[in-house]
């Protein structure tokens, strides 16, 4: 399964505070995929990094395994009897997937959680296809901009992920003011984000899916859902450095975050405020022919 990009090196870096704070998956969500699947025997979680999509899975299925090319991530990763956790090679082959996962025709569901625009799809879909059952389903889906905070917030964290940019990943739907700032930090981070981000602001839509429809529905998606949490101020900043551009920037030595901070605090409040901080997800979920 070569990678398209090594964007997801990343993530290594900054494993502990990817795991504390990433959005979580609601029951409902994965409930939504699950109840397609022809079969509870068997899950495969791609790039599953620190297990977050894993974890939820291993309540329905009777083994998950989850596959990830940073051993530093799956270090972090959250631990169930039922889940097996694989560090996988970057150009992963069948004979890979067959070993670490199964034979041919014997997953049921396969799930790839906010990292299906860093894979080659060509070669990934094969695979794919290939270790499903007849009628197995495989579901992809991406978050964007957590917003509604507060309109200073989210027009603060807009700018930053505009200053990120060519950098680039956001939570917005706070307050409006919260998330005006955080609007503006969006768009500071432009010219870092790596550019297949563009299949995250599309909401996957573009992304080729060889898949048919699952439960009687006329296509793929992509379908909205959406994730929340309640974080303090310093959750929102912690969530931000967890961005891949900037961490790119960083390396650069350059602080996407420090325009925009002490608006973004300004516009939060009181730090110790705990605030509803809401993502929009995005699934595309189809199926192999039975």
């Amino acid at each position: 399964m070569p990678p398209a990009t090594d964007g997801r090196d990343l993530f290594s870096k900054q494993a502990d505070v990817y795991a504390k704070y990433r959005p979580d998956y609601p029951d409902e969500f994965i409930q939504r995929i699950v109840s397609a699947a022809p079969g509870r025997t068997l899950a495969w979680d791609v790039g599953t990094g620190n297990g977050q999509a894993a974890a939820s899975l291993a309540k329905y299925f009777d083994r998950v395994v989850a596959t990830d090319r940073s051993a530093t991530q799956i270090e972090h990763a959250q631990q169930r009897d039922n889940i097996t956790y694989k560090v996988t090679e970057p150009n992963m082959t069948w004979e890979d997937v067959e070993r670490t996962v199964g034979p041919a025709g014997s997953v049921d569901l396969i799930t790839v959680a906010q990292a299906l625009h860093w894979f080659d799809f060509d070669e990934f879909f094969a695979l794919a296809k290939k270790a499903l059952r007849p009628g197995g389903v495989f579901a992809a889906w991406t978050y964007t901009p957590p917003e509604q905070v507060t309109p200073e917030v989210d027009a603060v964290s807009a700018a930053f992920y505009k200053i990120t940019g060519p950098y680039w990943e956001t939570a917005r739907k706070i307050t409006p003011d919260i998330d005006a700032v955080s609007d503006r930090y969006y768009q500071t981070t432009g010219p870092f984000w790596n550019p297949r981000v563009k299949y995250i602001e599309e909401g996957y839509a573009t992304i080729p899916f060889p898949f048919v429809p699952v439960d009687g529905r006329d296509s793929t998606g992509p379908f909205p859902f959406e994730t929340s949490k309640h974080w303090k101020y310093e959750d929102l900043i912690g969530y931000y450095k967890t961005w891949s551009p900037y961490n790119t920037a960083k390396e650069k030595g350059i602080d996407l975050l420090a325009p925009v901070e002490d608006e973004l605090k300004a516009a939060w409040g009181d730090p110790q405020t705990e605030r509803k901080v809401t993502w929009p997800l995005l699934l595309r979920i189809g199926k192999v022919e039975d």
